[in-house]
């Protein structure tokens, strides 16, 4: 399962009516709250590691920062932040710059192999970490 599907499916039945009424999938409904929550998800942080090592089982992902002003939209903008942030994560440990620059390559191209992952959220916090 994807986390953005995990999320989804986490905030309910609520959202898939909501957005079977309004004509939209449950990720697009999503989308349309999420663009109204400023960056940062008003302090609401999500660390993904939903899936440790075997060897590792005590290790665990955390949304922290909850207060009472967020809402369903806070956490999947958060989620999506998360991804977002591991993505950048990963990119500096496999790209560090400055160590050898013939094998250095700036990334400027992302391939999402999951149709969850295609959300326009996604792609634009995706977008701006990676061009900052």
């Amino acid at each position: 399962m994807s986390t953005v599907t995990w999320i989804k499916d986490l905030l309910g039945t609520d959202i898939l009516k909501e957005a079977s009424l309004r004509g939209l999938s449950s990720e697009a409904y999503l989308e349309e709250l999420a663009k109204d929550v400023s960056v940062g998800s008003n302090g609401l942080y999500t660390r993904l590691h939903w899936l440790a090592d075997s060897t590792r089982a005590y290790e665990r992902g955390v949304m922290i920062g909850f207060d009472g002003t967020h809402k369903g939209s806070h956490m999947f903008r958060s989620v999506l932040e998360g991804i977002a942030m591991t993505m950048i994560l990963n990119r500096d440990i496999f790209n560090p710059i400055g160590e050898n620059v013939a094998l250095y390559a700036k990334m400027n191209e992302l391939v999402y192999k999951h149709l969850d992952a295609h959300t326009a959220q996604l792609l634009q916090r995706s977008h701006e970490i990676f061009n900052s």
